[in-house]
């Protein structure tokens, strides 16, 4: 069981150091926050 807890340790440190991990949730947030942003110009157009 040890070996495992070392390991999972392991795995959520590199998580939180990892540059590649940060730059792949900044985009997956980047895109979620781009459809609302689109939803909103739609309706302004809309609106004009």
């Amino acid at each position: 069981m040890e070996t495992i807890t070392k390991s999972e340790n392991k795995f959520l440190k590199w998580i939180k150091t990892s540059i590649t991990v940060r730059m792949i949730t900044v985009g997956i947030l980047t895109l979620v926050l781009l459809i609302p942003l689109n939803y909103i110009q739609s309706l302004y157009g809309v609106l004009l």
